[in-house]
Formats: structure tokens, C-alpha cells, sequence
């Protein structure tokens, strides 16, 4: 029986609250998922999954008996063909649970855009309330595969070789011996011809048979089958370390978001694990962590407003130690703040986004990340006056900038506490621009200087 389970990341599932979820072959829901729990920690059991670059997306819950807890990723895990679980924020996105979708694909595709490199058109991030974030995304694969049949699949010069029935191309004599023995009207011969079968279609193709298995949707199988026919010819095979021998030069330049989509798809994973050399997933999902989606969906719309500020992503301007400390046992660690902001080229203000929950009442926050924020001001901004914004998710018990909170007064060090409303996207600063709290600090530099 076909079911979709949606659920919040953290939260904790017992055998009991799975029970009426059934796979076809009459395991059970919980069953499947404590078995790759299971294969998870036969695999590397000496490896603990509790840091920000684990990629263990469900464990055993620390507490709870024989529980089971979704950890940081949000996305779509299909189990079997018309079965899937969709995992959901643990903080909402909007006032309306309805319109959490939309804004955790806009946050996808603000993802994607950052680390593959695709570009979306405004007008593509728009997709109903309903529909699954696999369904969304698939949608834009097929509109970009769509625009590159339209513009025309391109052709190479191929070497072929073989029997024909006449003459062609170079003569292979001592194939023509060995191989056409008594065959007097056959030729053995080497030649080129001009098809489509290159390796960059063969990518695409293969992407398309890929996500070919797991359709629900059937308009996405008619235009998938009629994409298909365009790549007549074209071998589906490929290997995973042939996709970064693609290649687009100025004449293929409308290949570039297909091929990036393609490659997305047939690795199978989320565009954070492309960046590794291991992902023991057996199952096709599309995860995403959350905390890298909340950093780079606050880039994008704040980078979008046209405020004469310029930002940078994950800048790494400076370094722990100034000394160019490097050895096998001791590493000098790079400070990339998520968000470097410049005026006229100069830093300005420091900002880092943390996907975690606070209360204006009570804001408890990690000293950890306290520290990280004094470590950033007094690398980035030396003696000079400096902002440092620290970014939470707007929620119902924090809604307004909090502070200024002063590191030190000469030079004057400044933190704000704020919420990022995603709905509106945009920071919160109670009716003040972001670049007025920076001048009223750099005021400071001007008046005591």
C-alpha cells in the first residue's frame, strides 16, 4: 500500500507510531529504517555521526528506548515506487504549514545556485503548495533538458569500425584477412561519422532514465519519453568518473545546467556530499542539510536587495594563527564567516547564520558560538569598529533585533542578535536598514578618530 509519511527533523518515531506504514514486501516502516541504522554502524562503528559534517540523516535516539530520530536533513526519501517520506524543517518557514514547501524549494534551489552552480529564473521557483520537492525539482531538470533539445543535441565526429557493405573510409588490411575471410563483398574499414552519441548526452540521457524509475507524476513521464526520443542513438552507460570529463565550450554553452543537473542526479546525493569521498546511502533520496540551506537562502535574498552594500559567501580572509603555521599534526584553520559584507571594498560587518531555535526571553545561546563571533571581530576588524550580526530563524517567540551587546568599547565591537523572516526575506531590524546600523558604528571610528 502506497503511503507519504511527512515528518520534522529531530523528531523521534517508535515502532508503535510506524506500525500501519507497510512496504510491499510486508516489512514494516520501522523495521526499514532501523535496518540502515544498523548497516550505518556495521559500516564504521568506530565513527561517531554527532558534528555538522556527519551525513547520517537518521540514528537511534540518545534517549527513548528503541526510538528512532531524524537528524539535520530535510528533503524526500523514496522507500518504493509510490512510498515516500518527506522531512520538513523543525522550525516553520511561514505563517501557513501549507506554504513551507514552497519555501524550503526556494531554499533548495538558493542551495543548488551556491555549490552546482545552476542558475534559476525567478518565475521557475514559483510550484503548488502540494507538490513534493521531488516533483519540483524534476520539473526544472526537465525545463532545462527541454530548452537544450529545442536549441538542438549536439554532434561529434566518432570513430567507428567494422564490417560494411562497401567501401568507406580507411581499409583495415589485416582485419579484412583475419575477420572478412571469404566474405568478398564485405569491407573492414575505419571511419568517421558525425552522431550524436558524445559524452555529454550520454549524461543526460542517463539522468533521464534515472529519474524515469521513481515517477509519480504523469506528465513528467510523457515529456521524460519524449525528451528520450531526442537522444536516439545515444548510449545511456556511463560511469560516475566520466561526468567531470564533460566538457562545454562557447558553442555548448546551453548544455551547462543540464549537465549540472545531470550530475546531481547520478551521483545521488545532495550537493553538500558531493564535496566527500564516501556516502553509504543505499536508498535514492534528495537531502539536504539544513543548516548549509538557512546559510545560503539568507545569502541569496539579502546579496538580491540593492542596498549599496556588496556580500560575499564564506570568504576566508584571515587566518587563526598569522603565522603560516602547516604540518601533518597541526592544521592553522581558515575564519570563514558565512556572510563578509564590504562598502566601497572595505569589511564593514561580519554576519553567520545558525538554524537553532531562541526565545527573546531567554536566548540561549552556545558560548561556542559567542566566542566564534569575537574570534571573527577581532581578526576581521582589528583596531578598527566593527558589526557582527548574528542570524537566527524568525520563530513566534523572536521576531525583533536584539541588542546592540558590546565586546568592547574601544574600538567598538558590536553584536546583534537577529531573526531572518523567510517568508519575507529578509532580516528583521525593527523599521532600521542594515546599512544604518553599520554607519551608526562606523560613526564611532569617525567621532573619536
Amino acid at each position: 500500500m502506497a503511503f507519504q509519511l511527512s515528518i520534522k527533523e529531530y523528531e523521534k518515531v517508535t515502532e508503535q507510531s510506524l506500525q500501519m506504514y507497510q512496504l510491499s514486501s510486508g516489512v514494516g516502516l520501522f523495521s526499514w529504517l532501523e535496518n540502515i541504522v544498523v548497516q550505518w554502524a556495521n559500516e564504521e562503528p568506530e565513527k561517531e555521526f554527532n558534528g555538522e559534517d556527519s551525513f547520517q540523516w537518521i540514528r537511534r535516539c540518545p534517549y527513548g528506548g528503541d526510538a528512532l530520530q531524524f537528524t539535520n536533513y530535510v528533503g524526500l526519501i523514496p522507500v518504493e515506487l509510490g512510498s515516500l517520506i518527506e522531512i520538513f524543517p523543525k522550525i516553520r518557514l511561514s505563517p501557513q504549514q501549507e506554504d513551507d514547501r514552497q519555501v524550503l524549494f526556494q531554499m533548495v534551489c538558493a542551495l543548488l545556485e551556491d555549490v552546482r552552480h545552476i542558475q534559476f529564473e525567478e518565475e521557475s521557483l514559483q510550484t503548488q503548495k502540494e507538490t513534493t520537492l521531488y516533483e519540483s525539482l524534476t520539473e526544472l531538470f526537465l525545463h532545462d533538458v527541454s530548452c537544450l533539445v529545442r536549441h538542438g543535441v549536439a554532434r561529434t565526429y566518432i570513430n567507428l569500425e567494422g564490417n560494411l557493405p562497401y567501401l568507406k573510409g580507411r581499409l583495415l588490411f589485416g582485419d579484412q584477412i583475419k575477420k572478412t575471410a571469404g566474405l568478398m563483398n564485405s569491407f573492414y574499414t575505419q571511419h568517421d561519422e558525425f552522431l550524436p552519441n558524445r559524452l555529454e548526452n550520454r549524461v543526460i540521457k542517463a539522468a533521464l532514465l534515472t529519474i524515469k524509475k521513481y515517477f509519480l507524476n504523469p506528465r513528467h513521464l510523457k515529456i521524460t519519453n519524449e525528451l528520450l526520443s531526442a537522444f536516439e542513438g545515444v548510449s545511456p552507460n556511463v560511469y560516475l568518473d566520466e561526468i567531470k570529463r564533460t566538457y562545454c565550450d562557447r558553442e555548448m554553452q546551453y548544455y551547462e545546467n543540464a549537465l549540472r543537473w545531470s550530475e546531481f542526479i547520478l551521483r545521488n546525493l545532495s550537493p553538500i556530499f558531493l564535496k566527500t569521498e564516501r556516502h553509504s546511502l543505499r536508498t535514492p533520496c534528495l537531502l539536504f542539510p539544513m543548516h548549509r540551506l538557512f546559510e545560503a537562502f539568507v545569502f541569496k535574498c539579502l546579496k538580491g536587495q540593492n542596498n549599496g552594500l556588496k556580500f560575499e559567501s564564506q570568504k576566508a580572509l584571515h587566518y587563526l594563527f598569522v603565522n603560516d603555521l602547516q604540518t601533518q599534526q597541526f592544521k592553522n584553520q581558515s575564519l570563514r564567516p558565512d556572510i563578509v559584507i564590504k562598502d566601497n571594498d572595505k569589511v564593514v560587518a561580519i554576519m553567520d547564520t545558525k538554524w537553532k531555535k531562541i526565545a527573546t526571553k531567554d536566548l540561549n545561546i552556545s558560548p561556542a558560538d559567542l566566542y566564534q563571533m569575537y574570534v571573527y571581530g577581532k581578526k576581521y576588524f582589528g583596531k578598527k569598529s566593527g558589526v557582527i550580526f548574528l542570524v537566527f530563524p524568525k520563530n513566534e517567540d523572536f521576531k525583533e533585533i536584539i541588542g546592540p551587546f558590546l565586546f568592547d568599547n574601544e574600538p567598538k565591537l558590536s553584536l546583534y542578535i537577529v531573526p531572518f523572516d523567510s517568508e519575507k526575506k529578509d532580516l528583521s531590524l525593527g523599521g532600521s536598514s542594515l546599512l544604518e546600523i553599520i554607519e551608526t558604528t562606523s560613526m564611532f571610528d569617525k567621532i573619536t578618530g
